[in-house]
């Protein structure tokens, strides 16, 4: 079987699984100056840094390094009352070590669908020697992938070069796990930013029925690396597991920036539509996987919420010209290059800043 196939078998099932229900919502428009983000009770609110992250997405945009001319900057970034501004996008500063955590079944991809493979790429041609992604199981629970984050952090640990980390989807969940039960990791990692982040779960876990974890272990998708032991994965994601380990580990959680992602239904790619529809019944403010408030971190920063859906974001389906990708995946053109050098412009700007 090739390899796309088996990938595309693996995405058919569970979004297949995750829109199971037929649920019908009428269309709602409306926008909020502030938005509402909520947070578990008793803990630190989020801080609204929407405005200074818009001033720098919206300069990487116009960047060499964002790989074309992709014109306004708030067809991919929601924007309110932005004005821009005169100021030079901030430097990236060769001091740090850049990890990136990708999310579930991420090892089923091809390496043409690695995780922000172009802007990895641009990050090394602009200077920084270290970025490197972190690879974890395809479906193990942020317990394990906490372990294989912390091994690779013990493994490189320097002094004069702390880390900063970004997760992505379940990334957000496993670094945050190996943030609160590993002295070296808590030591060594000075931000973590999510892109879509799993911080506070998701409601889809909830609706998947109990016979899909044998159905993946019988999935025979010819992919080494994709090797499916069960539902631990999506175990970790659901909004109680998420939740219940936010509070037990509040004063544990590091110094974060969260971007959330949004999608309408006809800019969702057709894999994701299920999750999308199912999603809905809670909140336009989502990307069908998970909405905006379960994708930020308490105590942490809101930069923004980037107008792309889960998979567009951060998963570049859209460069690897596969016929069968560009069927399901057809909403994944993003400048996900730009969105990186942002993120990573401004924490840097922000640690100096405010040590």
């Amino acid at each position: 079987m090739p390899r796309s196939v088996g990938v595309v078998s693996l995405m058919l099932l569970l979004t297949a699984a995750a829109g199971c229900q037929s649920i019908r919502v009428r269309p709602v428009d409306y926008t909020f100056k502030t938005p509402l983000v909520t947070a578990p009770v008793g803990m630190k609110a989020v801080t609204d840094r929407r405005a200074d992250f818009a001033q720098i997405f919206c300069k990487a945009l116009k960047e060499p390094s964002a790989g074309g001319a992709w014109g306004s900057c708030d067809t991919y970034l929601e924007l309110m009352n932005f004005t821009p501004d005169a100021e030079p996008l901030p430097p990236l500063i060769d001091a740090y070590q850049i990890v990136i955590v990708p999310g579930i079944f991420s090892a089923c991809l091809p390496p043409s669908v690695t995780i922000y493979k172009q802007g990895i790429e641009a990050l090394k041609r602009d200077g920084l020697t270290s970025v490197t992604e972190i690879p974890v199981s395809a479906s193990g629970g942020s317990e394990a992938n906490a372990r294989l984050i912390a091994q690779y952090v013990h493994d490189h640990v320097d002094p004069k070069r702390p880390f900063i980390a970004l997760g992505y989807s379940q990334g957000a969940a496993d670094l945050l796990q190996a943030y609160a039960t590993d002295d070296v990791v808590r030591s060594s990692v000075a931000a973590l930013i999510t892109v879509a982040g799993a911080a506070g779960g998701s409601r889809l876990p909830d609706a998947l029925p109990s016979f899909l974890g044998a159905q993946l272990k019988d999935l025979h998708l010819n992919l080494p690396q994709c090797r499916i032991d069960g539902l631990a994965g999506i175990d970790t994601l659901r909004r109680k597991t998420r939740y219940d380990f936010l509070a037990e580990h509040q004063d544990r959680l590091p110094r974060s920036y969260s971007i959330a992602a949004k999608s309408g239904k006809a800019t969702t790619s057709k894999a994701l539509v299920n999750g999308w529809t199912k999603l809905s019944a809670y909140s336009i403010d989502q990307d069908s996987q998970m909405i905006r408030d379960d994708a930020m971190v308490p105590g942490g920063s809101f930069l923004g919420t980037a107008l792309g859906d889960h998979w567009a974001v951060a998963l570049p389906f859209s460069e690897a010209h596969d016929p069968l990708f560009d069927r399901i995946v057809d909403h994944n053109i993003f400048p996900r290059t730009s969105l990186l050098e942002a993120a990573v412009r401004f924490v840097m700007k922000d640690l100096k800043e405010r040590p």
